[in-house]
């Protein structure tokens, strides 16, 4: 049975607070073991967590806080990042989403977190089921890649090869990842 995102950040903002190494997964076991030992306050936090500090956090967990934290920032902050993303989960990247929509703003985006979008675009091919992160990519709708081979694919993923083509790739990872986060919020929040 799989934890409940309010009660896994719960029990790792008990764990923080024990000094106890916090991973990305909690298993039922030590969350077991952590219940009969400190329940109480693992309720008390899961009680008084808002959507907002659960986002956060498993958002953290899986891409580092920093790059959630510059994403955020850049579309404005927390309550812009909220605004646009229901504008976002309607119409994907539109004109006028501050930081992303003009593609050399993505492609910069891209370019300074490079090994964390390959990161990134591999999670959620595998996430999705995809057999690799080349045909998650060609079935992206704004991305016409008639005729690219899986090594045009890679090429432009995994390599810093200048080109108008590979940067279209680029560009549309790091507006996946924006898309990605948008649509965690969506699934976390009330």
């Amino acid at each position: 049975m799989k934890l409940h995102p309010k009660t896994i950040y719960a029990a790792k903002t008990v764990m923080r607070r024990l000094g106890v190494p916090v991973y990305q997964y909690i298993h039922r076991p030590a969350y077991e073991l952590l219940m009969q030992s400190h329940g109480r306050e693992v309720r008390a936090v899961a009680n008084a967590a808002t959507p907002r500090e659960i986002y956060l956090s498993t958002m953290y967990d899986i891409f580092g806080q920093d790059l959630v934290d510059e994403t955020i920032k850049r579309v404005g902050g927390w309550d812009e990042f909220i605004r646009l993303g229901d504008l976002i989960d309607e119409e994907g990247i539109i004109d006028g989403v501050p930081g992303w929509s003009d593609p050399d703003e993505a492609l910069a985006f891209f370019t300074l977190h490079r090994m964390r979008m390959i990161k990134f675009i591999k999670w959620l091919a595998n996430n999705l089921g995809y057999q690799d992160v080349y045909y998650l990519m060609a079935g992206y709708p704004t991305l016409v890649l008639d005729g690219w081979s899986e090594e045009e694919m890679g090429i432009a993923i995994f390599t810093k090869a200048p080109g108008r083509d590979y940067d279209r790739v680029r560009i549309a990872i790091a507006w996946i990842f924006l898309q990605e986060l948008v649509d965690q919020w969506k699934k976390l929040s009330p």
